[in-house]
């Protein structure tokens, strides 16, 4: 099963990336400076071509289509192409700049698309001479944020101008930092639709997960990892609403750049610590460690940066904080190795996840840096890596899951045989001078009156049979069985002491409900013994129920002595001897069985009250 859900993720991560590579494609074989030749390029097919170049580039110019002709070129530029990379010129971060493409098509009338990626920071965008797209500046408004989409432009001319002005003073990267695809106007739209719904897809993905852990967290406090995977895959859905294809824009168009900008760059620091968190939760959730702490705090500080000073700031410094994802690297593998050394549960599953988001880390900031040409994969590594923890966390919740339910099991198991000892033990209590007093009377009796010297003897029999059976102490009785047990009972006592009664008052047909085995002859017992006995008078003992439509009130009542008004809750608890145990086991079986226990109601000199409930078909 592991090797099964690790080929799963790895083919999910390889198809995913892929998908974000798909229709992407470039013969710049033929072109020269400003130039481009796709004659050849069948426009027809579902494959885009990437326009890398190279451009004519004019430094510090905004030239316009028609009088960029008769200007000489700073040199060339191949797309992506960042002014301040030292590439190919030496430029700052602060300027402005003008591409220029001529593409060579076949001269058949269709419709195109042009799909822009990111432009930092302020753009416009020519087609033969037609203003295609503006944005900040060339739009007479603020820079809104960073918008890759699809444009189209209808052309039946063999050449196709492309002019791009842009215009950057707020961020450290000026220029184009990806690729510029042309194509057909359906492969096009398909291809930003494709790019949308991947996105969509990975941030419903992290939602989901999320939240859900986040649920679980609230039902089950202290499980730490769900509550900062959370934050981890509510801080990876904010980064992919805000980057690739930015489904931000599409809510809110006007977005401002320096908005848009911050809460992207907030997105990196709060993955890394939420990751750090969530991984010390796993397998580390003892005292954290300096290095720990350590990569906290410099990713809590550019966090702060980010929030308090401008784009063009926390920008140019963001390469030297990318240093940091290395150390934080290595110690969520160092932690996932140390796991898979010591047999930790799942460890093998989350090193190699750790291993996937490493590497889409390391990528993308080689991505980011202009030192590679490659499309973003962080946003494909880290919904995989949710998706992969999401198995994890749900492999091992269902292990402690199943634990939990053979320790129930167990658990039940034990109680059961601890009901039917503590009914033993009940048992057991039975003073033999009881016993011995009950013989003694039927004996007198034999000689006064043989009859009722007989009725003793069935009620004693009834008595020993219900009380010495310990082979058969079922988990539940039937209501008449323990009647008849009581009657046995007060039959016995009647014979022995005068001026004691026992009245039932029960209705007819008795209600279907079962008890557990012995729960009121004792009840019985303690009334007739220190209630009436203590009495010369004797006194009056009255079993009694009552029910509605789904429970059933038992009452046992006597106008005995009475007890003191802390007496009654002492009998529920468990005493220090021997003395009472009864009263408390019949106490606490109730309380296992039924939720709630005994209540006792007792003014000395008016008599006792002893009550309870069980729901009218037993459980």
């Amino acid at each position: 099963m592991r090797k099964l859900l690790l080929i799963i993720f790895v083919a999910f991560l390889f198809a995913v990336s892929l998908a974000g590579c798909a229709g992407v494609d470039a013969d710049a074989s033929d072109s020269i400076s400003g130039q481009m030749d796709l004659s050849g390029w069948d426009f027809t097919g579902q494959v885009n071509v990437a326009l890398d170049g190279p451009w004519s580039f004019y430094w510090d110019a905004l030239l316009p289509p028609e009088s960029i002709g008769g200007q000489v070129p700073t040199g060339s530029a191949e797309i992506p192409f960042i002014w301040s990379n030292k590439r190919s010129f030496d430029l700052p971060s602060f300027g402005r700049a003008t591409y220029r493409l001529a593409v060579r098509t076949d001269g058949a009338a269709r419709l195109y698309g042009l799909k822009l990626p990111e432009i930092y920071t302020e753009f416009a965008v020519w087609i033969n001479g037609q203003l295609l797209e503006a944005n900040g500046r060339f739009a007479d408004r603020a820079s809104v944020y960073l918008h890759p989409r699809p444009y189209f432009f209808y052309s039946d001319q063999a050449d196709i101008e492309i002019v791009i002005q842009v215009q950057n003073m707020a961020h450290a990267f000026g220029g184009i930092a990806q690729h510029v695809l042309l194509g057909n106007a359906e492969q096009i739209q398909r291809t930003a639709r494709r790019d949308a719904a991947v996105d969509l897809v990975l941030i419903t993905i992290c939602l989901f997960a999320g939240f859900y852990y986040l649920v679980l967290y609230l039902f089950k406090k202290g499980n730490n990892e769900f509550v900062w995977f959370f934050a981890l895959c509510l801080s990876v859905a904010l980064r992919n609403l805000f980057s690739n294809a930015t489904l931000i824009m599409d809510l809110v168009p006007a977005l401002p750049f320096w908005l848009g900008s911050k809460t992207v760059t907030l997105s990196i620091p709060l993955i890394i610590v939420s990751t750090l968190y969530y991984t010390k939760a796993v397998f580390q959730p003892d005292k954290p460690s300096r290095l720990f702490l350590f990569l906290v705090a410099v990713n809590g500080l550019y966090a702060l940066v980010v929030v308090l000073a401008p784009s063009g700031f926390y920008s140019a410094i963001f390469p030297a904080y990318l240093a940091s994802l290395l150390p934080v690297c290595v110690w969520i593998i160092y932690l996932a190795v140390a796991a898979i050394r010591a047999k930790r549960s799942q460890a093998g599953f989350l090193f190699v996840g750790m291993l996937f988001l490493s590497a889409g880390a390391i990528v993308d900031s080689l991505i980011y840096l202009q030192v590679i040409a490659f499309p973003y994969v962080l946003s494909v590594t880290l919904a995989g890596f949710i998706l992969q923890n999401v198995v994890l966390l749900a492999r091992r919740y269902a292990q402690a899951y199943r634990r939990s339910e053979i320790l129930s099991h167990d658990l039940q198991k034990s109680l059961d045989k601890l009901t039917c000892t503590e009914t033993a033990f009940m048992n057991a209590q039975m003073k033999p001078h009881f016993l011995f007093s009950a013989l003694t009377v039927i004996a007198e009796k034999c000689e006064t009156n043989a009859g009722e010297a007989s009725q003793l003897i069935l009620s004693l029999a009834k008595y020993l049979r219900k009380t010495m059976d310990y082979s058969n102490l079922r988990r539940q009785e039937s209501l008449d069985r323990e009647l008849e047990h009581v009657r046995a009972y007060t039959a016995i006592e009647q014979s022995r002491f005068a001026g004691i009664e026992v009245d039932f008052d029960l209705p007819d047909p008795l209600p279907p409900v079962t008890l557990p085995p012995i729960t009121l002859q004792p009840l019985v017992e303690n009334a007739i013994r220190h209630g009436l006995r203590p009495r010369r008078e004797g006194g009056r003992v009255v079993v009694s129920l009552s029910y509605d439509h789904d429970q059933v009130l038992f009452r046992i009542e006597d106008n005995g002595v009475g007890m003191a008004a802390d007496a009654p809750n002492l009998l529920t608890r468990l005493p220090k001897g021997s003395g009472g145990i009864g009263l408390y086991n019949i106490h606490t079986r109730l309380i296992r069985l039924y939720g709630q226990g005994l209540t006792v109601q007792s003014e000395r000199g008016i008599g006792t009250r002893v009550s309870f409930t069980v729901p009218l078909k037993g459980i």
